[in-house]
Formats: C-alpha cells, structure tokens, sequence
C-alpha cells in the first residue's frame, strides 16, 4: 500500500493497524530525512530518496519503503511518478 501526504491522524492509524513505530512514520515525511535502514520488532524501515521536478527546478524528496510480514508500505510526502 502506499500513503502519500498523511495526516497525523492517518499515522496513528498505520501505526496501529500494521503494528508499526510512530516516530519512524513521521521521519519518513521529515524533509530533511537521510537515506538510512532501521530494523524495529521485525519491520525493515528503508529510507531513500527519489528525484522529482518541481517548479522547473530538480530535487530530491525522502520515501519510506516498510517491509513486514504480510505487507509492503510506501510512504511519501507526495506521490511519486513510479507509484
């Protein structure tokens, strides 16, 4: 699955649902996030960051890839073109 521009109120709800850590949640919307791996109670958490255009200009943006057992969840700020 995959959720773009979540509120907190949708963040809380992924944490519950897929049994997931809040605080990486938010860090895979952060900005200012850097490529990095966590693993967390059996959860993989992979942070990237992909290139995007915007207003003409290039940049990057961060991406939370979070791997567990039965499912696979993407994460952005905004939705990627790939997705």
């Amino acid at each position: 699955m995959h959720a773009s521009d979540p509120s907190e109120e949708e963040l809380h709800q992924l944490a519950h649902d897929l049994d997931l850590d809040l605080g990486l949640l938010r860090d895979g919307i952060d900005p200012f996030e850097v490529p990095r791996f966590e693993l967390d109670a059996g959860v993989a958490y992979l942070y990237t960051r992909y290139v995007e255009e915007r207003d003409g200009e290039t940049t990057t943006a961060p991406i939370l890839i979070a791997i567990g057992g039965t499912f696979v969840l993407t994460l952005a700020a905004t939705t990627p073109r790939f997705i």
